[in-house]
């Protein structure tokens, strides 16, 4: 299909992008900045069995405000 991307690399774009933004905005306060870093360069998942799961995992919760979701808008 024209446009589809397969999940398991849309997975791998999210995480990447999720711990590298942890990472740079919060240095000194992550307190799982090696589990951040590894996924940040996470690698691909392999393919699971059929009817099963692949999944990454964060470290830790992370709360979102305006301003965390939509960075830029000046949102608080």
């Amino acid at each position: 299909m024209p446009g589809s991307a397969p999940a398991l690399q849309v997975a791998q774009d999210c995480i990447q992008r999720a711990a590298a933004w942890r990472l740079r905005q919060f240095p000194g306060r992550e307190d799982a900045h090696d589990k951040l870093r590894e996924l940040a360069n996470a690698a691909a998942l392999p393919e699971p069995a059929r009817g099963k799961l692949a999944v990454y995992s964060m470290p830790t919760y992370f709360y979102v405000n305006r301003g965390t979701a939509y960075p830029g808008q000046g949102g608080s």
